[in-house]
């Protein structure tokens, strides 16, 4: 399995706050069946410029591949550079946008705003797609649907060329099932990813959310998310 939503650097935000807890969860991780894992690290334009986050996220990522190796286990996972892009009015016009793509990829981890979205945020997705030519993964989609009171700007959002992100410990929660249900049928690309800030109540769980899918959507979905996922990072 691809993990491709991981805050497992440490000191990067709100996930791992040292290197031993960075360990013990991508163990948990390798224990699942995880063998890559995206480190999608918060990313705030209002808070940090992005060569300044890049250097960080670039030094703790060496450390992290550097412990990993030593490790026999460690040595069979890959830890592939990225953020969770907070969207800001005016991101499609970016120069550093690329610089904030999954490494080694045109595709970009966009956390969308937790509010009624509009025709404003429509343009600017659409021009990140169409006129940056950058592919976009929305982060934890299914979080989304609740702020939507019009759904209009929502439907024509996901019908635009891209991807969905769900997070595995939420497809079966109560609420969030029959909407996940409607995610994985809909034709629309999946990917999936744990969200995990920590080894206790935001640990690692992608085998749950393997097992969800196949659960909602049968076993032939969770094989197409996996062939996704290799396509997306080019392994």
């Amino acid at each position: 399995m691809i993990d491709f939503h991981a805050h497992i650097l440490p000191r990067m935000d709100d996930g791992s706050h040292r290197m031993a807890e960075t360990q013990k969860m991508l163990k948990m991780e390798y224990d699942q069946g995880v063998r890559q894992v995206v480190a999608s690290s918060h990313f705030y334009a209002q808070h940090e410029f992005p060569e300044v986050f890049l250097d960080r996220r670039e030094r703790r990522l060496a450390r992290v591949r550097e412990t990993l190796h030593e490790e026999e286990w460690g040595q069979e996972m890959q830890i592939f550079g990225g953020a969770e892009v907070l969207y800001y009015n005016g991101m499609a016009d970016s120069p550093m946008l690329p610089s904030l793509c999954i490494e080694g990829t045109d595709t970009l981890l966009l956390e969308m705003p937790f509010s009624q979205w509009d025709k404003e945020v429509y343009r600017e997705v659409r021009k990140i797609i169409e006129n940056r030519r950058i592919k976009v993964i929305l982060a934890h989609v299914e979080r989304y649907s609740s702020y939507q009171k019009n759904k209009d700007i929502w439907e024509e959002i996901l019908d635009l060329p891209l991807t969905i992100q769900l997070n595995a410990g939420e497809i079966l929660q109560f609420g969030k099932k029959k909407l996940c249900r409607e995610l994985l049928n809909s034709g629309i690309p999946v990917l999936l990813g744990s969200d995990c800030h920590n080894t206790g109540r935001r640990a690692p769980n992608m085998l749950k959310g393997k097992k969800a899918v196949e659960k909602l959507a049968g076993a032939g979905k969770s094989e197409e998310i996996d062939r996704l996922g290799e396509q997306v990072l080019n392994i």
